[in-house]
């Protein structure tokens, strides 16, 4: 079963980042110090702090771990499968994550799993709305005629 994480806290969404860099704006021109600046705009000093010392930048717009694959890619994987499973081959769980894992592979992407995890794609399925069906039994006729790769 899949995590579904439910935040606890707004405390991340209560200011933007034209906020942080406000903030650390004022404490660079002395007009605040940190801690009157995490005060007023109401943002954690740790926060302030790593913005003030740039020790990070903005690797993303949502808040969270950045996602393994940009979005172009995650939407040309799914696109495929769907072609995929329009021609009569649809894949199951274990070929698509074998898909996944060679395409890492080859392209020499660092991710922080070893192997694509069922959490993985369970949500790349939520995101991209592809379902899981039981394979159909296709006429011998209906089969060929949508085979892409039969060159009669």
């Amino acid at each position: 079963m899949p995590r579904n994480y439910i935040r606890k806290s707004l405390r991340a969404t209560s200011y933007t980042p034209e906020d942080v860099a406000k903030a650390v704006e004022k404490v660079k021109r002395k007009e605040l110090t940190l801690y009157g600046a995490a005060k007023f705009y109401k943002i954690s000093i740790a926060t302030l702090h790593i913005g003030f010392n740039k020790k990070t930048g903005v690797k993303s717009d949502t808040l969270g771990r950045p996602p393994v694959f940009d979005h172009e890619t995650e939407t040309r994987l799914a696109n495929g499968l769907k072609v995929l499973e329009k021609w009569g081959f649809g894949l199951s769980r274990k070929e698509v994550i074998l898909l996944v894992e060679r395409y890492i592979r080859l392209n020499k992407i660092h991710t922080p799993f070893k192997d694509p995890e069922p959490d993985w794609f369970t949500n790349f399925r939520k995101r991209h709305r592809l379902s899981l069906k039981k394979a159909q039994f296709l006429e011998h006729s209906r089969k060929n005629n949508t085979n892409p790769f039969d060159y009669r």
